[in-house]
């Protein structure tokens, strides 16, 4: 297997990653309650813009972006 194809793989298989973690952050933060959501500094209109966002959209909300991962 040449270089570039083991770089592709390796690219591919961390975006499909990405892609799961989004999707399983904003599946959770679907289900937040209110208090929850001003605990981590978020209303519910936020919370439900991230949570309809497609999974390979880039997060709107800063916690992602900044390569935090919340505990969920």
């Amino acid at each position: 297997m040449g270089a570039w194809l083991k770089g592709a793989r390796g690219w591919a298989l961390e975006k499909i990653a990405t892609w799961q973690q989004r999707q399983r952050y904003r599946a959770y933060l679907a289900t937040m309650g209110e208090r929850d959501l001003r605990d981590i500094g978020l209303c519910r209109t936020d919370a439900e813009r991230e949570a309809n966002l497609p999974f390979w959209k880039q997060p709107a909300i800063d916690e992602m972006s900044r390569g935090r991962t919340p505990r969920i």
